[in-house]
């Protein structure tokens, strides 16, 4: 194929990719993650200009960041120089960028959260072992009653202060 209809059509494209991903963004900030498995315009339009003409939402999002990444690869070998497809790109990548944050934050749980669970629950229960004088005979590490009982109350109260900030969420 021609150099310059091949540049002209990843212009093209990147234009399309960078007026309908900001639309694809609100979509996805409105209606959640239920508008994760649904087709809307931008999506198709997008979809069409990475290679997916039937591209869903969320899939969309996806098939424009594969396209990006390719014409990434290959800015420098094709178009080095190129301060347009340089500009669309350096667009495009801010865009994906705000749509992968939105997506972030309706998927669900980070690895951050999921530790802050486990350290809650896990506080409980040493708190409920510390707290109870039948389990332990009072002989972990030496402590004295009361210190246990005040050790023990302190990680119980932390832990379910824990437990209820992260199934708030």
């Amino acid at each position: 194929m021609d150099k310059n209809y091949e540049r002209k059509k990843a212009i093209e494209n990147l234009n399309i990719i960078n007026e309908e991903l900001p639309k694809l963004n609100k979509i996805f900030k409105e209606k959640g993650s239920d508008s994760f498995s649904y087709h809307s315009e931008p999506a198709t339009k997008i979809g069409k200009a990475s290679g997916n003409s039937s591209a869903w939402n969320k899939t969309a999002f996806h098939e424009a960041e594969k396209y990006y990444n390719l014409l990434e690869s290959i800015r420098y070998a094709e178009y080095k120089g190129d301060e347009e497809i340089g500009e669309l790109l350096d667009k495009t990548k801010d865009g994906l960028k705000d749509v992968r944050m939105t997506l972030r934050s309706l998927e669900g749980r980070t690895n951050l959260d999921k530790t802050f669970a486990v350290l809650s629950i896990g506080s409980v229960l040493a708190g409920i072992f510390l707290l109870s004088p039948n389990l332990t005979g009072n002989v972990i590490g030496n402590i004295a009653k009361s210190f246990g009982n005040i050790l023990g109350g302190i990680l119980f109260i932390l832990g379910i202060v824990g437990v209820f900030f992260t199934f708030k969420r």
